[in-house]
């Protein structure tokens, strides 16, 4: 696809790299207006936010290098490839996560309340993000028949072998059904009944959505817990919807115990 959009001079814009931008500079103009309608400073918001986007994308990294792990212990050199290149989604939100309970005190916020705001805009960056994905043929799809394949003639990243060959536009699947996971939550979030439900919410639904969408991947390079068969995303996936749908009966107990207890 197009991998570097623009040139001026010695300066190259890179989709992937801009399409990051506009989906962090979009989601924290709405996040910053639901944070206020929550009793949350917009200010207060965005400098958790940017913290957090320096920790997510740490998170993201750092797993993608432990999916790999293997090799970098056998061949070391391949380290710096890895990290000049290549996230996995999952490693943002596993650290951001532990990062506000750590800071909660000297901000003076409710961590979940802060979840489930950022939880809200989170499907829409990355919707964005997996455009930028589409853009620069990284998370591609396994080859397919149907009239809307794709081929990746001007990508590195694809493996040789593909770059002709019309692949599933898995990207932008994924970024379809995260604009419509945006939709619900959004909605859900101006009637939410206590917090943390849309934290819940969010993990459940997109854990469905990856384990669905990791069925057209292509790229073996992400990572699998059982060769061909789960990959490592779906494995996580499994896992944190199990989590998350203990969390949202406990968080909903939680809530329903305090307002009876407030009631007397």
């Amino acid at each position: 696809m197009y991998p570097l959009l623009l040139s001026i001079g010695p300066i190259n814009i890179y989709s992937y790299g801009l399409m990051i931008f506009i989906a962090f500079i979009t989601c924290l103009h709405i996040a910053k207006k639901l944070a206020q309608k929550e009793g949350i400073s917009p200010k207060l918001y965005e400098d958790v936010a940017i913290w957090g986007l320096l920790v997510g994308l740490l998170g993201a990294k750092l797993l993608y290098i432990l999916t790999r792990l293997d090799e970098v212990i056998h061949t070391p050199n391949s380290l710096l490839n890895y990290i000049t290149s290549g996230f996995v989604f999952y490693g943002a939100p596993l650290a951001v996560i532990p990062f506000l309970y750590f800071i909660r005190k000297k901000y003076k916020f409710s961590v979940l309340k802060f979840l489930d705001i950022f939880m809200v805009v989170l499907p829409l960056g990355h919707a964005i993000g997996r455009i930028g994905c589409f853009l620069a043929g990284c998370c591609y799809g396994k080859p397919t028949t149907l009239p809307w394949g794709v081929t990746f003639k001007n990508s590195t990243i694809v493996e040789p072998a593909l770059r002709s060959v019309a692949l599933h536009p898995v990207q932008l699947y994924e970024s379809f059904l995260l604009c419509v996971l945006f939709i619900i939550l959004y909605k859900l979030f101006k009637k939410k009944c206590f917090d943390g439900q849309v934290f819940c919410a969010y993990f459940m639904c997109y854990a469905v959505i990856r384990i669905i969408t990791e069925q057209f991947r292509g790229d073996g390079i992400r990572g699998f817990i059982i060769s061909n068969l789960i990959s490592t995303s779906q494995f996580i996936s499994l896992i944190m919807f199990i989590i998350s749908l203990v969390s949202f009966f406990y968080f909903k107990r939680h809530f329903l115990y305090k307002n009876k207890h407030e009631e007397k």
